[in-house]
């Protein structure tokens, strides 16, 4: 199945850091589980003049998330940059996020 995200939303896939590294990269221990490889990018955040700004992030980057992706949104979307959705492609789990919430990467 192909997926194709609009807008600023990033299709992310856990892969396995157990080993705490990403390439040349250490991953903390309490960052592990938010360490996903990217599969795909919208068309990015549309400005108020109508057009698009690139994605940061690009298909094969290395992610890790914020902490606030992991946190239901609140009564006034106070938490709506922290929204994501999960997704079962071909019986694996993968997250939908908006680009806000990666706060760092590693390009290969």
């Amino acid at each position: 199945m192909n997926i194709q995200p609009l807008r600023d939303f990033v299709l992310l896939k856990a892969i396995d850091s157990s080993q705490g590294r990403s390439g040349s990269i250490v991953v903390p221990e309490a960052y592990r589980r938010q360490h996903y490889k990217v599969l795909a990018t919208g068309a990015g955040r549309q400005l108020d003049n109508g057009q698009f700004s690139q994605p940061l992030v690009k298909t094969g980057d290395v992610v890790l998330l914020s902490e606030q992706a992991w946190q239901a949104p609140t009564a006034g979307g106070a938490a709506e940059r922290g929204v994501f959705e999960t997704l079962d492609i071909n019986g694996e789990p993968h997250l939908m996020v908006r680009e806000w919430n990666i706060i760092g990467f590693a390009r290969n």
